[in-house]
């Protein structure tokens, strides 16, 4: 059995890191190599790592000052030695056959990158999901089918087929790419870019990962909407870039430039209301908007002739848009 690497990243989850942990440490495939990356913790996240380390051989523990998720990851993969790489958040919990299914079906089918499904837990109680997608082998454009495939938007765009957990990935596949680091949403920034470099990934239908949904959390925490929450169009934005260089299905491709510009959209609309049209950073966004709009081929199923013209008099006179939200 090969070493696979499990990057947590662990900042003030004190309630919920020791069932994190012991879902890892319990796995049916014990060629693990556990990382708990203590990322500035406030609470005492930073002593129950040690503690963790002291109970397991297999479990390395680095203190590092606050940088955020993407930050934290980047450093366990910076000092990970395992052949392949897994990423849990450590709030959540994972079932005890999650690696062993992951790593038989990226042996299976020859591949560099594999995924499962996953369950919500609320408050304490598990809840199965919708498929998101069926088991099989999917390439890079049929990946990208399936994320923007109707029903498979309900923990937000797009579900569990962005995130960086419940998967496994072959090191390689990260010898060039990382998260962005001071981002929310990471995920969307990259995973076109592992598929890609992947070209093929296992995916099995089963719920292996679950995913708590708590407040206070980076994704569900109750908050205002802040101009960080522009980073969720960057990452769909950065993809419409990369797909647009590639000989890929145009509709496809028209598919992922609309769905980029409604949610530039709909974020720029509600945050002009708070900080103004002169915003310079809302400015450069509109700016960004009004390109992935420019790349969309109109689609009478994919938008009304009503909204297509709407659309275009909002880009073309936003001022007059933005006295009418106010």
């Amino acid at each position: 059995m090969e070493k696979v690497s499990v990057i947590i990243p662990v900042y003030n989850v004190s309630e919920y890191l020791d069932e994190c942990v012991e879902s890892v440490v319990n796995q049916d495939y014990e060629n693990l190599e556990i990382i708990l990356v203590d990322d500035g913790s406030k609470d005492n996240s930073g002593d129950m790592c040690e503690e963790w380390k002291k109970k397991d051989d297999r479990i390395v523990v680095f203190h590092k000052e606050n940088g955020g998720l993407s930050s934290a990851r980047n450093y366990g993969m910076d000092r990970c030695n395992g052949k392949y790489i897994m990423f849990l958040d450590s709030d959540d919990c994972v079932e005890h056959n999650i690696v062993s299914v992951l790593y038989n079906l990226i042996k299976k089918n020859d591949v560099l990158m594999s995924g499962c499904s996953m369950k919500k837990i609320i408050d304490g109680k598990k809840e199965i999901q919708s498929v998101e997608m069926e088991s099989g082998k999917y390439n890079f454009e049929e990946y990208l089918e399936q994320m923007y495939k109707p029903g498979t938007t309900h923990m937000g765009p797009f579900g569990v087929l962005v995130t960086a957990w419940a998967k496994m990935y072959d090191r390689k596949l990260f010898d060039d790419i990382r998260y962005p680091e001071g981002k929310i949403n990471e995920d969307n920034f990259i995973i076109h870019k592992l598929v890609y470099k992947a070209k093929t990934v296992a995916w099995v239908n089963e719920e292996l990962y679950l995913y708590r949904i708590r407040e206070g959390s980076i994704t569900h925490g109750k908050k205002k909407k802040t101009i960080k929450e522009l980073d969720n169009f960057y990452g769909h934005y950065d993809r419409v870039k990369f797909v647009e260089k590639l000989s890929i299905n145009q509709k496809l491709k028209d598919t992922i430039n609309y769905k980029c510009f409604i949610i530039g959209f709909i974020l720029w609309g509600d945050l002009i209301c708070d900080y103004g049209f002169d915003n310079e950073e809302l400015k450069l966004c509109l700016k960004d908007i009004k390109d992935a709009f420019s790349k969309i081929r109109f689609n009478s199923q994919a938008i009304s002739k009503v909204n297509w013209i709407k659309y275009k008099l909002i880009l073309s006179f936003p001022k007059i848009y933005y006295n009418f939200k106010k």
